[in-house]
């Protein structure tokens, strides 16, 4: 685990603090924001049903969670969508439609991470078509009203699926 206390200025070795996203050296004034990272995340529907992915790997291996991740720099929201449904599922895109967003942790090499999550409703060419990569062990199309919420690997997902009625 990350040990946010008796830290070092990148700069001056001295000691710094780091408090509400921020590293700061009182010797030097250097100033390091540890700001939000951002991910996009598909809701794709088909026949009534919404596209979840089971994890393969860590964080939360074998909890479900929706095609996305994270946003690359000197990429839009919208361009990171389209690399992530292509690298998860093989798929193209169509189209993209915001929703809405939603808060997150993602727990990583004993770091939590705070994100925020971007979710777009997306239509792809040919859904007969879909794969899955090696991030996924499996994928599922569930009906509205019949996803648990102990399931999910985010509660970022969790949310977003109960806005869109999905949960039970």
């Amino acid at each position: 685990m990350l040990n946010l206390h008796n830290l070092k200025c990148p700069v001056c070795s001295k000691s710094a603090t780091f408090y509400n996203s921020r590293l700061y050296c009182n010797t030097c004034c250097f100033e390091y924001f540890h700001n939000v990272a951002s991910a996009s995340v598909a809701i794709i529907e088909h026949n009534d049903c919404i596209l979840l992915l089971k994890r393969a790997k860590e964080p939360m291996v074998g909890k479900l969670h929706l095609p996305g991740g994270f946003i690359s720099a000197n990429e839009s929201a919208e361009a990171a969508l389209i690399r992530e449904v292509n690298e998860e599922l093989g798929l193209s895109v169509n189209s993209i439609s915001y929703l809405f967003s939603e808060p997150n942790k993602y727990q990583y090499s004993g770091i939590t991470y705070s994100i925020v999550d971007l979710f777009f409703k997306i239509f792809v060419d040919d859904i007969e078509k879909l794969t899955i990569n090696n991030e996924s062990s499996a994928y599922l199309w569930h009906n509205k009203y019949s996803v648990i919420k102990d399931d999910i690997a985010f509660i970022s997902v969790a949310n977003a699926l109960n806005k869109l009625g999905y949960l039970k």
